[in-house]
């Protein structure tokens, strides 16, 4: 099923919640991997983010967009399978896994509290898995707002709701 036509699913755990969302994609776990770990590919997808060092216990930097930078930590690392690491005080992770024919791209976000940035922010991931989703297997997506204003809606109303 395309990243398009569904929503992350967002359980309340017992310290914080968590988000998940799976893609199916028809690459590679190799191309899907690259996606992650070659810098002139994540650049297409996260302009932002730069792989230092891919290790457990490596680093990502982040680049602010005001002439600083945070350096994230790499907190799991397994060869084409996972990468999870530091977001700001949450925690992200990209775990893949493959079949004959695909491979499942799944995303999870994990965060204590529910904030105003915390739609945002899996919106903006969302939008994310669907640039990957493009790249490798298209179609491309063409503009970025258009999709994640809508994802946005949703996952504020979705989080709204666990609120209550």
């Amino acid at each position: 099923m395309s990243g398009y036509e569904m929503l992350a699913d967002i359980k309340k755990l017992d310290e914080g919640y968590r988000a998940s969302l799976t893609l199916t994609l028809a690459s590679s776990p190799e191309d899907v991997w690259n996606m992650f770990i070659d810098n002139e590919k994540l650049k297409k997808w996260f302009d932002e983010l730069q792989m230092l060092d891919p290790k457990e216990g490596g680093t990502i930097r982040f680049n602010k967009g005001d002439g600083t930078f945070e350096d994230l930590g790499i907190h799991e690392f397994e060869e084409q399978s996972v990468l999870a690491f530091d977001w700001f005080g949450e925690l992200v992770k990209f775990h893949l896994t493959s079949d004959q024919a695909n491979t499942l791209l799944n995303f999870t976000e994990e965060f204590r509290t529910i904030t105003d940035q915390t739609a945002k922010d899996i919106a903006g991931w969302h939008v994310c898995l669907l640039v990957i989703e493009g790249l490798l297997d298209g179609p491309k997506v063409e503009n970025r707002m258009s999709v994640w204003q809508p994802l946005y809606e949703k996952y504020k109303k979705q989080l709204a709701a666990l609120r209550e």
